[in-house]
């Protein structure tokens, strides 16, 4: 008996010490968090706004808003919201941002939630130079959502950030926006809809939920995309167009290259593409920093053509569904191979589009090759409908797929192939 007393206030001492340290870590955990009371005033860009300095390892209280604007201050910085939500009510302009000037590398930022920016909910941009632009930053578990245009922006020249397990809806703009000359963006695990609406919907204004502008070498997998504006991706060079105050466009240097897209889900309630390959080819504006190569008329005013690069992009082992085109291709060396294009908008909806009348009719570039494409499924049975259109024949594409049976060159499955040309349904016998 006394054995037995003696062992029973052993366990309860022992659980006793148990909550209790348990206790002094809650307690210590709550104390050391960073209150929303501890923002402090500046001026950023000539706007009084309330921020709140962040360096080291930055912990915010649970559950708990904040009506502030995160400022970095400077390298290897870890702040870990713990679901709790930065708030800027549309007065704002960001939602988390960079500190001039500093060295931007090894940032971590999680459990964070940002809502109602002005401009962008996480700005990734630094005004630095030489060795200083942003590199290995990571965003994981942030959601971002109702920015006043872009959701993510992902600066010029930064290099490997990661974008995992988070989510991105309702920007004005784009969902994720990777600036020019950035490269080595992986954004995995994530959930990208409802962005590209802007004020109004213009559809000549709409956006995509990813936008990789002459940035490359970026992997975008295992994600999820739904009802994304203009399109779910869209690859091209922009042509430096003047901004919004008139200032000169930054002249992009590479295209939209070597870009790898896998392994993600594209859905769409409005038909419309899921993916474009090159998307300004042939874009008409007013006054762009980039060589132009054809002049014509724009509504009654002098306008030029501009070409758009977006070359040896992979699109490989996606879903697509609901979508008038799936993949839209109007520049070269694009394999699209082993994608699941299902669930067509309309009975006149082709899985791929290649090609491009500017590059045909006014570059009088008639090749758009190799444009390879492989095993693609679930498409419609060739005898109902075309699978593949094409802009303007001839034109080098290489692999067709029909029935999970592949053509090569000139050696053309029994099958018959359609191929939609400006209305026309053409097919291929051996």
């Amino acid at each position: 008996m006394t054995f037995r007393l003696s062992r029973f206030c052993t366990i309860m001492v022992a659980i006793y010490v148990t909550l209790m340290l348990f206790n002094h870590h809650e307690v210590f955990a709550q104390d050391s968090c960073i209150s929303p009371d501890e923002r402090v005033l500046e001026n950023l860009d000539a706007k009084p706004t309330w921020v709140l300095p962040v360096s080291g390892s930055v912990d915010l209280c649970e559950n708990e808003r904040y009506f502030v604007t995160m400022i970095i201050e400077g390298p290897s910085t870890i702040l870990d919201c713990h679901n709790a939500t930065i708030e800027g009510r549309f007065i704002r302009d960001h939602g988390l941002m960079f500190r001039d000037y500093n060295n931007f590398s090894n940032i971590t930022i999680r459990n964070c939630r940002f809502r109602e920016f002005l401009v962008r909910g996480i700005n990734l941009f630094s005004r630095a130079t030489g060795d200083y632009y942003p590199t290995n930053n990571k965003l994981v578990n942030v959601v971002v959502e109702d920015s006043g245009e872009v959701g993510i922006f992902v600066g010029p020249l930064a290099t490997d950030t990661l974008v995992m397990n988070s989510e991105i809806r309702r920007s004005r703009s784009a969902g994720v926006y990777l600036e020019r000359e950035s490269r080595g963006t992986e954004v995995t695990g994530s959930i990208i809809e409802d962005n590209g609406y802007p004020p109004g919907d213009s559809e000549d204004y709409r956006r995509e939920g990813i936008a990789i502008d002459a940035s490359h070498n970026n992997y975008i997998h295992d994600n999820l995309f739904r009802n994304n504006g203009l399109a779910e991706i869209t690859l091209y060079k922009n042509c430096g167009e003047r901004s919004l105050h008139g200032a000169p466009g930054i002249k992009r240097v590479s295209g939209a290259d070597n870009n790898l897209i896998a392994r993600n889900t594209f859905e769409s309630s409005n038909g419309g593409v899921g993916i474009i390959v090159a998307s300004r080819q042939g874009r008409a504006a007013l006054t762009c920093s980039a060589d132009w190569y054809y002049e014509t008329i724009c509504d009654d005013k002098p306008c030029k053509l501009y070409p758009d690069f977006a070359r040896n992009n992979t699109i490989l082992y996606n879903e697509f569904h609901g979508f008038t085109n799936g993949v839209n291709v109007h520049d070269d060396d694009t394999k699209i191979i082993a994608n699941d294009f299902a669930n067509h908008a309309n009975p006149r909806a082709v899985p791929i589009y290649v090609g491009s009348h500017f590059k045909d009719k006014v570059l009088r570039k008639r090749d758009l090759s190799p444009v390879e494409v492989q095993y693609f499924t679930s498409v419609p049975d060739p005898d109902d409908e075309p699978l593949i259109e094409i802009a303007d024949p001839p034109r080098p594409i290489v692999g067709y797929a029909v029935k999970r049976t592949v053509i090569y060159g000139n050696t053309y499955t029994t099958d018959r192939l359609y191929v939609r040309d400006h209305n026309a349904e053409i097919w291929m016998n051996p």
